[in-house]
């Protein structure tokens, strides 16, 4: 019996789209993600909030003038669920904070999707990596991720080429793509590889072609 893959959600949410996200400058400074950019996450994971999962909250009023939002998060089933807590102050320093309860609620939102798995690379810390952040900008781009698929395939389509006339014709249809791929630094890495693989199999067929010696062939 296969074993379960436990990871599976996981792995599929737990990448995040730095256009989404905003650096806030408090406590020490943290990356805050969009809450509606989270929603639609879970509702492509599990269906329409309300149906597919959904979050049922309680309130909380301590005698500090903060609001506390208990926040249970269920999935699938009412009873598959996590639960979380977000907390606000009322005041926010120059008279009442009129949002305060729905800044609770969204805190305890975010928490229990983070437990599911959801935007997990901001909460391990990974967005302190520029180069992580600049990866991730790159994966979530259309455009570059239309040209890595292009350029995956290219290195394929490539390897499987076995005359000259058929790589004269690839070069002549996709030198141009090459060379946009080139100028950009998000494409940039695998346009040379499409680069050198074009270039290793003409070397390849040159050698080929070349006339046997008569030592050679005997």
């Amino acid at each position: 019996m296969p074993t379960k893959d436990t990871m599976k959600l996981w792995n599929s949410v737990c990448k995040t789209d730095p256009a989404h996200t905003k650096h806030v400058a408090q406590r020490g400074g943290f990356t805050a993600i969009d809450a509606m950019y989270q929603v639609q996450n879970a509702t492509e994971q599990f269906g329409p909030a309300g149906v597919g999962w959904g979050w049922d909250v309680t309130l909380h009023w301590p005698q500090n003038d903060t609001v506390i939002a208990e926040v249970q998060l269920w999935h699938g089933k009412k009873d598959q669920y996590v639960v979380q807590f977000g907390q606000k102050k009322l005041d926010k320093g120059n008279g009442p904070d009129e949002d305060a309860v729905k800044k609770a609620v969204t805190d305890g939102l975010t928490k229990c999707l983070s437990y599911l798995g959801f935007n997990a690379d901001v909460f391990l810390g990974k967005f302190d990596d520029n180069k992580y952040v600049e990866a991730q900008a790159a994966a979530h781009d259309e455009g570059t991720k239309a040209y890595n698929e292009w350029a995956k395939q290219a290195l394929v389509d490539l390897g499987n080429i076995t005359d000259e006339s058929g790589l004269a014709k690839w070069y002549e249809d996709h030198k141009g793509a090459v060379n946009v791929g080139l100028k950009d630094p998000k494409t940039k890495a695998l346009a040379m590889s499409v680069k050198a693989q074009y270039a290793t199999v003409k070397a390849e067929q040159e050698v080929s072609s070349e006339p046997q010696s008569d030592e050679g062939a005997k």
